[in-house]
């Protein structure tokens, strides 16, 4: 059988893609390649052949098919494996979701304030906030999506959000 080429970053196109899209395997339907979920093999990124909708209403009565005793061993399981290390992290190296912040600064933007007046109003560089509003960063790499942030930089945010600072500070 004939390996696929692998794009830079790894991803292998399948052959049935046109036009980046393809037939979801279970449906039917012809969505873009991004609707589909990927997995990882042998240091390449395949994509699958059941779109995410398929497979998000799959998992869904998989786990409304389980008895009461069944979904409470498996939320334990999830606690240990995913919320546990989590949660043994040091609170200074924590991460956290940075879209309530996004959320706040757009809200000030489309009330007709500049980048510029949000910055000095919270007396922090303006550049930060042109990139948490934007929602990426520029990297040598290309463009990176700002998902989370420090829990440090939100509590100080937050602080300031809630008690702006005075002009002496």
């Amino acid at each position: 059988m004939k390996r696929l080429p692998a794009r830079e970053d790894g991803l292998v196109i399948p052959a049935t893609a046109i036009l980046g899209r393809k037939n979801c395997t279970k449906c039917g339907a012809w969505r873009y390649l991004h609707e589909f979920n990927t997995h990882k093999k042998h240091g390449r990124v395949y994509i699958k052949s059941v779109c995410a909708v398929c497979e998000r209403t799959r998992r869904k009565k998989w786990y409304q098919d389980k008895t009461p005793n069944g979904k409470k061993e498996y939320n334990r399981e999830h606690y240990i494996k995913y919320v546990q290390p989590r949660l043994a992290i040091p609170e200074g190296d924590r991460r956290v979701d940075a879209w309530p912040l996004r959320r706040w600064l757009i809200k000030q933007a489309r009330s007709g304030k500049s980048v510029n007046e949000i910055a000095f109003e919270l007396d922090v560089d303006h550049r930060h906030i042109r990139e948490l509003l934007l929602g990426y960063h520029e990297t040598n790499c290309g463009l990176q999506p700002i998902k989370t942030i420090p829990a440090k930089v939100m509590a100080f945010y937050a602080s300031r959000i809630a008690n702006p600072p005075e002009d002496g500070e």
